[in-house]
Parts: C-alpha cells; sequence; structure tokens
C-alpha cells in the first residue's frame, strides 16, 4: 500500500517507482534546472517549498542524475 501526501510530486514518484530522493524530487518539479544560487546551493524560497522529508543540505543536484 503506497502513503499518499498532499504532494503531487511526490504522489507521481511514489506511483511509477521513482526513488524518493531530494535530488530525483527538484529535478522532476523544475525540469532539471532547479533555482540554484551561485554556489550551487537551493534558493531559501525554493527550499521552503519542499515537502519536510526532503528538505536539508543539498547533496550534488545535476545533470548526471537518472530518474
Amino acid at each position: 500500500m503506497t502513503i499518499k501526501s498532499g504532494d503531487p510530486v511526490l504522489n507521481t514518484m511514489r506511483f511509477k517507482g521513482i526513488p524518493v530522493t531530494r535530488k530525483n524530487y527538484l529535478n522532476l518539479c523544475y525540469m532539471g534546472k532547479p533555482p540554484l544560487d551561485s554556489d550551487g546551493q537551493l534558493h531559501p524560497e525554493a527550499e521552503q517549498e519542499l515537502p519536510d522529508e526532503l528538505r536539508g543540505p543539498d547533496d550534488v543536484i545535476g545533470q548526471s542524475n537518472p530518474i
């Protein structure tokens, strides 16, 4: 049984069997181009919009992420 959240992206990831990681979520939400600052960090506004389970320090967010 899959637990649904209020977030349609998380629900889609779970339904499609995509691993629920911060990197995958951001790449799906922003079509592979998450809003990063000049240091490669996620903008604070975008961070606040993430589901609680995916908030935290950025890992490598990039083009080489297989979904």
